[in-house]
């Protein structure tokens, strides 16, 4: 969001306080949704209710903040892919951001993800589930809102505005998902980061 600043405080700031922090020169606000889907953010262990990023994210939208929110491709799992896209569109109509920035999951080593990966507790979306999964956030997202894909840790680079651009952005990713290989999607040594 802003130094200093966590998720759930928009919703505890007044009004007048928020708007306070804009006119001393806070100009943007990046929020670290992450999913939607309220057994996802369990699992990860967030720290916030999607209702408690909801409510942050509408303060700040009400005392003129433009709100970048980020969201986390493939946190759900093989086993929650669509759960976690469909919950998170629903949390981004309710929020309406600015701007919506994918970002797919990267685990680094020696985390407590890594960990249960290892112990066969969490098993990771592979790129056909991660591309399914955008396209299904893509497709549930009824909001105004700009989309920018373009971090290294994507499959495919998106951008486009919603709805505006929605069937354009959702067939440049049919055409990936007609490939049957799909693992040259990322830099080969995006893997070794």
């Amino acid at each position: 969001m802003a130094p200093g600043a966590d998720p759930a405080r928009g919703a505890t700031k007044s009004l007048e306080e928020l708007v306070a922090l804009r006119e001393a020169g806070l100009s943007v606000v990046y929020l670290g949704l992450e999913s939607g889907d309220p057994e996802t953010l369990r699992r990860v262990k967030k720290g916030v209710t999607v209702e408690q990023m909801i409510a942050g994210g509408r303060a700040l939208k009400q005392a003129g903040f433009p709100v970048s929110l980020y969201v986390l491709v493939g946190l759900g799992g093989l086993s929650r892919w669509r759960e976690h896209a469909r919950a998170t569109a629903a949390a981004i109509n309710a929020i309406e951001p600015d701007i919506v920035r994918p970002r797919t999951l990267y685990i680094q080593e020696q985390t407590p993800l890594w960990y249960q990966r290892r112990r066969g507790e969490f098993v990771e979306a592979g790129p056909r589930e991660a591309l399914l999964e955008v396209r299904t956030l893509l497709d549930e997202i009824r909001v105004p809102v700009e989309l920018i894909s373009d971090h290294i840790s994507n499959y495919l680079p998106l951008h486009g505005r919603l709805p505006r651009d929605r069937d354009d952005l959702l067939s440049a990713i049919d055409r990936v998902l007609q490939e049957a290989d799909l693992t040259g999607l990322r830099p080969e040594h995006f893997d070794h980061l």
